[in-house]
């Protein structure tokens, strides 16, 4: 008997390696062609997400000059690709949330008289593998989109809202440098400050040069504003040398009383400015004034849902805690803080102005660090730090995408 003759497991063999060959290719098309796709709508979900939330911020930083009381954002800087088994992704896309060098608002009088003041704009830009995305930009308060390297004009998000009627113009310094980068929320504190400047000592007409990477290319300020008590000048693009970026629009202003002047701080408040006087507690020294009465109208919950998100790694460690509700007879002056009190003993706080409605989300750990149970207290507070209601959870969240709602909190 000869068995190199003997053919009888060829044809086992040679299917076993073509059907592996297919296999194979098969894996390679779907790493090529279907992960990229995936990814990208990961990506686009988050630009989505992210978007919102610097609108967000840009109400925050708004809301915080003109109604003189803190404000907190929260913003997504990146995001997580969903988990694979045998495909591979890239790294996980991060973003870049800054501010920019410094410059300065000049506000000038008939006299020769001027007053500056310091301002930042604020940048974000994401890092992703399959999209291409430039930076959105926070500029006086335009909120616009801008492609790095492009000449095509801005995409503007949110229109400026500097001009108030074309009668009043109203302006709002960022100050303090910031930067935050990675996929984690990050939480920008807010805080506003008294008047920037003293404008009572300028007198007439007011000159004022403003900078901004609105370029005269972008054509936006001249189209914004129309002739009133504040009058558009034009665009200086050479205003400041030290960057060919940032122009200058100039306005003209009727009188000191046509402008507002205030500034907020990133994280705290700006080195040299005092607080307004209506944050922290008031004074409640004999003969002192409550510029913020309380109001009397019993703020009390309609709905309160806490929910946790947990990680994909067989762990019961809670990532995310999202605490969201509805309040009834809102306290506009007051304050709804929401206290997390982690397993191990610790806690983390976050204080907000009271809303009709509201949604915060805590990020809790990182990797499988973060705690196994969460206990939740929210408090409705008026300006002063009064209580009106305090509601402590019965249980405690714990992983495995647990919910707790309004009936399952004690409220006093």
């Amino acid at each position: 008997m000869r068995f190199n003759r003997d053919r009888r497991g060829q044809s086992v063999v040679v299917g076993t390696v073509v059907l592996f060959g297919f296999l194979i290719l098969a894996l390679s098309l779907y790493q090529v062609q279907i992960v990229p796709q995936e990814n990208a709508e990961v990506e686009f979900q988050h630009f989505e997400e992210v978007r919102n939330d610097l609108v967000e911020l840009r109400n925050g930083i708004l809301s915080a000059g003109s109604s003189e009381r803190p404000q907190f954002v929260d913003v997504k800087l990146g995001t997580n690709y969903q988990t694979r088994t045998f495909t591979i992704n890239p790294p996980d896309p991060a973003g870049t949330l800054r501010t920019s060098d410094a410059y300065n608002i000049t506000i000038r009088d008939d006299s020769g008289t001027t007053v500056n003041v310091s301002t930042r704009f604020i940048e974000y830009r994401p890092r992703y593998n399959e999209l291409e995305s430039g930076s959105t930009w926070y500029d006086n308060s335009v909120l616009y989109l801008a492609e790095a390297g492009s000449n095509r004009p801005a995409v503007i998000i949110e229109d400026q809202n500097i001009l108030v009627d074309n009668d009043t113009l109203r302006l709002t310094a960022v100050q303090n440098e910031f930067s935050a980068s990675g996929t984690r929320r990050v939480a920008v504190e807010i805080y506003p400050t008294t008047n920037a400047s003293n404008l009572s000592e300028l007198n007439g007409t007011l000159d004022i040069r403003i900078p901004t990477r609105l370029g005269s290319g972008d054509g936006y300020w001249n189209e914004s504003i129309d002739n009133g008590s504040i009058t558009y000048q034009g665009i200086d693009d050479s205003a400041y040398p030290s960057s060919s970026e940032v122009s200058a629009l100039l306005l003209q202003a009727d009188s000191p009383d046509n402008v507002t002047v205030n500034s907020v701080g990133i994280q705290s408040e700006p080195a040299g400015e005092t607080a307004k006087d209506n944050v922290g507690p008031a004074d409640k020294s004999e003969g002192a004034s409550d510029p913020d009465p309380p109001m009397n109208n019993n703020p009390s919950f309609n709905t309160l849902t806490a929910t946790v998100d947990d990680y994909n790694n067989g762990q019961d460690a809670i990532r995310e805690v999202s605490v969201s509700g509805n309040i009834d007879n809102v306290d506009s002056n007051g304050d709804i803080e929401i206290e997390l009190d982690y397993n191990d003993g610790s806690t983390n706080s976050r204080k907000i102005s009271m809303n009709s409605s509201f949604n915060r989300i805590f990020d809790t750990g990182s990797g499988n660090m973060g705690p196994s149970s969460i206990g939740v207290t929210i408090v409705l507070s008026d300006a002063t730090g009064d209580i009106y209601t305090t509601c402590t959870s019965d249980s405690d969240l714990t992983g495995g995408g647990s919910e707790l709602n309004l009936n399952d909190f004690t409220c006093n």
